[in-house]
């Protein structure tokens, strides 16, 4: 960096703290042909345009910026500002997250991120952007909420930390998340907070035992939180500790009962059990809450061939299919109601098909239609789809 460019960038910041944005802007690019690779100066050239609503120009500035210092934060961050005053939310949203990846706690740039999900009607993630925006920045003493509730933040260090979790979290940093939910539980350990973060980062890491002990002191310590008993339902699922996932997840429900997710585990565990009416009933309600997922009429199908109801279960599949044409676990289990449906040759057009567009579902395909030709007394045809499946390597 010679003297002339040192020179001509004191020159632009004087101007640029003036108010005289077109002279500062000269003298960056002055400074700019003498050093192209100038993050600072395409940054500060960036902010003098935004003075002067030049934004097209501001969110080349600050693209360029970034391409030579991709950690620079307030690249990303005030790229995303200029995206929102032209209204390109998806893409400001995306600056904001590029501008976390690097700063993950930094409340500024999470309130920004808020007003971008705003801008793209997805609220519920708004509002988690602004709480989380006003407990990692002291110094905000009101966020305005999408819902229109004004929030005045817990700025006490044991709460910053856990929201410094929860942000990592977000951001799918699981071991950054766990490292900051530790240094909450360490600076407040009575506070239920820090142990239901680090549950959640527990359980994203594969740690399952130790994320139900974390949810577990996180419930004693306020039990009237519906999402922890729901959680502790989810590990004890994982953990194959069915009856007691039942009976947190009836606790959650009493605390919350418009919980569709907590219906969607209470099947699973009723289903692992074996009491299919309980699962049916509980898929119902999974469904009533969420219609729009698929996974609910999947999971009540299954549970209808296992119960052997299987007229039912064919609608459930049909219901299945409509969401997702191409679901091959839905087809093929679709094929074997046929068969116990007494439609055997439909069964076999289904496995047929199978054969010829899904390669790689073709083992199971033949292994079934193995036995749904025994079922038809082919026993030849059945011997030679079994050979087939065999070769394929499936026994």
């Amino acid at each position: 960096m010679n003297n002339k460019h040192q020179q001509l960038i004191a020159k632009a910041q004087v101007a640029l703290q003036e108010n005289k944005f077109q002279d500062s802007i000269k003298a960056y690019d002055q400074a700019l042909r003498l050093l192209p690779t100038d993050a600072s100066a395409y940054h500060s050239k960036g902010l003098a345009l935004i003075r002067l609503k030049r934004y097209p120009e501001a969110l080349e500035a600050f693209t360029q910026a970034q391409r030579h210092n991709p950690k620079m934060i307030g690249a990303a961050s005030n790229k995303g500002n200029v995206l929102m005053e032209l209204k390109r939310y998806q893409e400001a949203l995306e600056a904001f997250e590029q501008a976390l990846h690097i700063d993950p706690t930094n409340g500024a740039v999470w309130l920004n991120k808020g007003h971008a999900l705003i801008g793209l009607q997805r609220l519920s993630e708004a509002s988690k952007a602004f709480e989380l925006a006003e407990r990692l920045n002291p110094q905000t003493t009101k966020v305005y909420h999408p819902d229109g509730k004004v929030g005045t933040p817990d700025v006490s260090p044991a709460r910053q930390a856990a929201a410094k979790s929860e942000a990592y979290f977000a951001l799918k940093r699981y071991q950054e998340a766990l490292t900051a939910a530790n240094e909450a539980i360490r600076l407040d350990s009575k506070a239920w907070s820090g142990y239901f973060h680090q549950g959640q980062a527990f359980l994203q890491l594969g740690r399952n035992e130790e994320a139900l002990a974390s949810y577990r002191e996180s419930d004693r310590l306020n039990p009237e939180h519906s999402n922890t008993s729901l959680l502790i339902g989810l590990v004890c699922v994982e953990l194959k500790r069915y009856e007691e996932a039942l009976t947190s997840l009836e606790r959650s429900l009493r605390l919350n009962p418009n919980a569709g997710l907590a219906y969607k585990i209470q099947g699973k565990a009723y289903m692992n059990l074996k009491r299919f009416n309980e699962a049916i009933a509980s898929f119902d309600q999974a469904i009533r809450f969420d219609p729009a997922d698929v996974k609910n009429y999947a999971d009540k199908a299954y549970v209808l061939l296992s119960a052997k109801r299987y007229a039912e279960a064919l609608v459930a599949y049909d219901q299945v299919l409509k969401f997702e044409p191409g679901n091959m676990r839905a087809i093929l289990n679709r094929a074997l109601v046929l068969d116990s449906l007494g439609r055997g040759e439909d069964a076999l057009q289904v496995y047929d098909q199978v054969i010829r567009t899904s390669p790689q579902y073709a083992g199971v395909a033949y292994y079934n239609r193995a036995q749904t030709l025994k079922d038809l007394g082919r026993q030849k045809e059945a011997e030679q789809s079994l050979q087939k499946a065999r070769e394929l390597g499936f026994r």
